[in-house]
């Protein structure tokens, strides 16, 4: 018998609260797979990977989930209290602070402790504000090279990353950072040996693979693309963002089954990653399964409602599930038009005889008047 959402929720928050994060994970996940969009199982499961060290999952997790809290309704945002606001937000903030995004990470602190005060907070921001005084001058350059990035400030970013590494040539975190700004920027050959170098220093780093994986996918190497999303897979099995590169480099191979795969299991370990559910669509439109594709895009909106892209591929989708659609209002207004044109007529000629009738019946009476006085 299949456990309720209910029941695999607490399941799970008892695993997490016992610390065992592998099975949380596992059953959030399978609770996530029955409500995709339940904030409290997305929360558990941002937590797990906070404590897990994957704190780019956990804060694209999080960052989902308060961006859904901005944009509801006054009256929405009400009902959630202060105290839950608060614990999104300093969730946010350890994924952060684990990133190195540190300036960021102190900003929710402070915005959750003055939406809910609490001593843990209070020590959290305590020591991240001495960090930051105390910081080496590398810490300084690789946290500006990391917020530049972040903000999409890429050529400031490149310049920060630089210097970082001139003062310690040995940080594979600088070497994968600066690696992956100029492939962001388009400078693949420039980007690869800092990459590389990153790779040689921490080998078993999965996003380092991964990063790797997405250049030469640019480049449009696929098949060596493919080799190092399936290395980043075999050092992380949990990497949704690895999955999801695999299902694409796939598909721009044309094995179609093997996207669906890895397409699929990504969303096996993160289920609500709406540019995936797009993907997938995409994918089983081209390969003639509409019903799949269709619902693959719908869900993708259901997680992201404003999903300009997905939004695009469903009108797409229906109009070739339903090609004649348009044809029938066509046929039908133009059946309209062709009656009401023809009561029209009926009417304009009823109306002639009526008066036709009218005039006979004057003629008739003016005879019989004319007779009358004969």
């Amino acid at each position: 018998m299949k456990n309720s959402f209910e029941t695999l929720v607490q399941q799970a928050s008892a695993k997490l609260q016992a610390l065992d994060f592998g099975h949380a994970a596992e059953l959030y996940n399978e609770a996530l797979r029955l409500k995709p969009n339940n904030g409290a199982a997305q929360m558990g499961l941002a937590m797990v990977y906070n404590h897990t060290g994957e704190s780019a999952k956990a804060l694209q997790i999080l960052q989902t989930i308060w961006a859904s809290v901005q944009s509801s309704s006054a009256e929405k945002q009400a009902m959630l209290d202060k105290s839950t606001q608060a614990e999104i937000l300093a969730q946010i903030g350890i994924a952060q602070q684990q990133l190195g995004q540190l300036d960021q990470a102190l900003a929710c602190y402070k915005q959750a402790f003055s939406l809910c005060p609490s001593e843990p907070l209070k020590i959290r921001i305590t020591h991240l504000t001495n960090a930051l005084v105390s910081a080496t001058p590398f810490e300084q350059f690789l946290k500006h090279a990391q917020k530049n990035q972040a903000n999409g400030q890429l050529s400031e970013a490149v310049k920060a990353y630089k210097a970082a590494l001139q003062l310690n040539p040995d940080s594979d975190r600088a070497q994968h950072g600066l690696g992956n700004v100029l492939r962001q920027l388009g400078d693949f050959q420039a980007a690869i040996p800092y990459i590389q170098q990153a790779i040689i220093m921490q080998p078993e780093v999965a996003e380092y693979h991964n990063t790797l994986g997405m250049l030469f996918q640019q480049k449009g190497e696929l098949e060596k693309a493919i080799t190092f999303h399936r290395r980043a897979i075999n050092l992380d099995p949990n990497n949704a963002a690895a999955f999801c590169n695999l299902g694409v480099a796939l598909k721009n191979l044309d094995r179609g089954q093997e996207a669906v795969v890895a397409y699929r299991q990504a969303l096996q370990i993160t289920p609500n990653l709406a540019e995936v559910h797009n993907n997938l669509g995409n994918l089983l439109r081209s390969m003639g399964d509409m019903a799949g594709a269709q619902a693959s895009l719908e869900q993708a909106l259901k997680i992201q409602p404003d999903y300009l892209d997905a939004q695009q591929n469903l009108k797409e989708l229906l109009a070739l599930v339903n090609p004649d659609t348009k044809k029938s209002k066509a046929k039908s207004s133009t059946k309209k038009s062709v009656k009401e044109k023809s009561d029209k007529e009926e009417s304009s000629k009823e109306k002639k005889t009526g008066k036709s009738k009218e005039k006979d019946k004057e003629k008739s009476a003016k005879s019989k008047g004319k007779k009358q006085k004969d």
